[in-house]
């Protein structure tokens, strides 16, 4: 039956086939303890038969929300032996556990960061709502699919991107925040913004418009440098993250004094926080030659640009000279977006409107 299909495959793939059956599977030894693990850790999901819980390999304990499930399917195929047990009281936990003189309070408290855990948790609380209401703008813009296409497939790529950036994030836990991917995650998540912008740009009853002043073609111009900047300084600024994050695990027993002198030496963090001035210079120029610009939201987005720029300023000399809190990354990263979005309206809304809606 599969004959002539084996055949094309081996022609296409240019590889002769073993024509061994279930070659895809080694049935050997490792195979079926594997097996035994997955089915042993699905029968110990959730506190199930917590009283066998001496007979795994791993016991995850943790409060809900925490993707205990996924990390024990990930630990079982690889073959070990999970039991994952959700952490409501001090009754959760088996007495067996109690009794281990390993596993304190106090031991346990050294471990959990409460920061990571609520930022994970709203990531995946606001995960829900974005993606609902993404398909949502996707389905309500089939109305515009003859008079304003671009609405249409800007609301499609926001649905592409949306769904993209889900699965990378899955990829980013999976990985182990392995660098590269969380850079590339945050550029998507960038893009996406964009296209939102130009969403809301294109939808209404007339193309909103800003007037820049006499010297508009400059600083349009001026616009354009500044965004591009922003969204390469946004880049580095993750990469650096990454470093920061990888310099944090490997040296947590070591005063940050000590291992920031090794950021200090990488080109990108150098690069970075050089690039950040020409950014705060741009800034000042913009915003002292726009103080007569009017239209859609004009002053407002002038402001929020020079406000943000001077405020990501402050905190990456925090981050720079005092310490890297989690909460100030987390803002850092935050204000960026609000960056973006108000440059983009300005390059959006000041071209010349050659076509009335």
């Amino acid at each position: 039956v599969l004959g002539n299909l084996i055949l094309n495959f081996s022609k296409i793939l240019n590889q002769k086939a073993t024509h061994e059956p279930s070659g895809q599977h080694i049935l050997n030894e490792e195979y079926y303890d594997r097996i035994e693990a997955i089915q042993f850790t699905m029968n110990h999901d959730d506190g199930n038969l917590i009283n066998e819980a001496h007979k795994s390999d791993i016991i995850l304990v943790g409060v809900s929300r925490t993707s205990k499930t996924p990390t024990s399917i990930y630990l079982a195929n690889k073959g070990y032996k999970t039991t994952n047990i959700p952490l409501v009281n001090e009754n959760s936990l088996p007495e067996a556990l109690k009794k281990n003189p390993n596993i304190t309070r106090e031991s346990l408290a050294a471990e959990f960061n409460p920061v990571h855990v609520w930022v994970e948790f709203i990531n995946r609380l606001v995960s829900l709502p974005v993606g609902l209401f993404t398909l949502s703008t996707f389905l309500l813009s089939f109305q515009f699919l003859r008079k304003q296409k671009r609405v249409f497939f800007g609301s499609f790529a926001a649905l592409a991107l949306v769904l993209t950036n889900a699965i990378l994030g899955a990829i980013v836990v999976s990985s182990g925040l392995k660098p590269g991917v969380i850079t590339l995650h945050m550029a998507l998540a960038i893009i996406l913004i964009c296209v939102f912008v130009y969403i809301i740009y294109r939808g209404g009853q007339r193309l909103p418009s800003v007037n820049l002043g006499s010297q508009k073609g400059l600083l349009r111009s001026t616009l354009i440098i500044l965004f591009v900047a922003c969204v390469v300084e946004g880049i580095m600024g993750s990469q650096v993250r990454e470093i920061t994050d990888e310099l944090a695990l490997k040296y947590k027993d070591t005063p940050r004094n000590v291992w920031h002198e090794i950021l200090e030496q990488k080109g990108i963090y150098l690069f970075h926080r050089s690039f950040s001035w020409v950014i705060l210079v741009l800034g000042i120029f913009l915003f002292t030659k726009t103080r007569n610009a009017n239209g859609d939201l004009a002053q407002l987005s002038i402001k929020v640009t020079f406000g943000v720029i001077l405020a990501q300023m402050v905190l990456g000399v925090l981050m720079s000279h005092v310490s890297v809190h989690p909460v100030v990354q987390v803002l850092h990263i935050g204000l960026s977006s609000i960056l973006i979005v108000a440059l983009f309206w300005l390059i959006l809304t000041s071209r010349e409107q050659q076509q009335s809606h």
